[in-house]
């Protein structure tokens, strides 16, 4: 059982814009700047080595305490921010080329206190990037792209078996990144757009994603109480916390009531 507790506020400020640099390319532009308060507490038992927090907040037979003054405090400040771009070139009047870049810092919520260690989370950055084509026609709008991204500081506490005592593990805290190329297929349809007032209003959104999420920077070494020492790299294997195909099918009808 994990417990912490408290509060968040953010305050952002956002800036957009668009320059037409001739009549076939078009460069999107724009940024966020975000401060984000944190405050609460929370219980940790042992330490990022494992170790056990003297005086911690949990009580014998492993209920909390109630003395407050035993569980610890989080207070932090942060300043996130993102930045994006969208280069479009047109080739014809229904089509062209497209290029998007991006990065966004965002720091840890508050959940991320949840666990039994005594830790400081890391703020995570997510640099991406993509490159593609689009079409707008009457009854289709398509756009298809090459994409890259990367996240890192993602926190986990897996399991380790001692492979000389089955019954011993670990689950120590380790940060790890994941990153990705794919593609991405974005599609709206709207077959009826020339039958009437009656179904010219519905249209069918699909969005399709093939990747391939691989870890980075997964790798350690564990000590088992026996003196029983392990590594372990996952670093290149494919992540299993991602799927490798997204997709999604969204119909709607849009009417009006006078």
């Amino acid at each position: 059982t994990d417990f912490y507790g408290g509060w968040a506020n953010k305050l952002s400020l956002y800036y957009y814009d668009k320059w037409e640099a001739s009549p076939k390319l078009t460069l999107n532009y724009g940024g966020r700047l975000e401060w984000h308060k944190l405050k609460g507490t929370y219980a940790p038992t042992i330490d990022e080595n494992g170790e056990a927090i003297p005086n911690n907040a949990r009580e014998a037979g492993g209920t909390f305490s109630s003395d407050k003054s035993r569980y610890e405090e989080i207070d932090r400040n942060d300043l996130n921010f993102a930045a994006n771009m969208n280069l479009i070139y047109r080739l014809a009047n229904k089509y062209g080329v497209l290029l998007d870049a991006g990065f966004t810092r965002q720091s840890s919520s508050l959940e991320a206190y949840g666990g039994i260690y005594r830790t400081s989370p890391k703020a995570s950055s997510a640099p991406n990037a993509g490159i593609g084509v689009y079409y707008n026609g009457s009854f289709l709008s398509l756009v298809s792209k090459a994409t890259y991204i990367k996240k890192d500081n993602y926190t986990s506490r897996p399991d380790f078996m001692n492979p000389t005592k089955p019954t011993q593990t670990l689950n120590p805290l380790v940060r790890y990144n994941i990153e990705t190329i794919g593609w991405t297929t974005d599609i709206l349809f709207t077959p009826f757009k020339g039958f009437g007032n009656s179904l010219k209003n519905f249209n069918l959104h699909f969005l399709a994603t093939i990747q391939s999420p691989k870890y980075k920077k997964y790798s350690g070494d564990l000590t088992f109480d026996d003196g029983t020492e392990r590594n372990y790299d996952f670093s290149d294997k494919t992540a299993t916390t991602v799927s490798k195909f997204l997709l999604e099918i969204d119909p709607s009808y849009t009417f009006s009531i006078n």
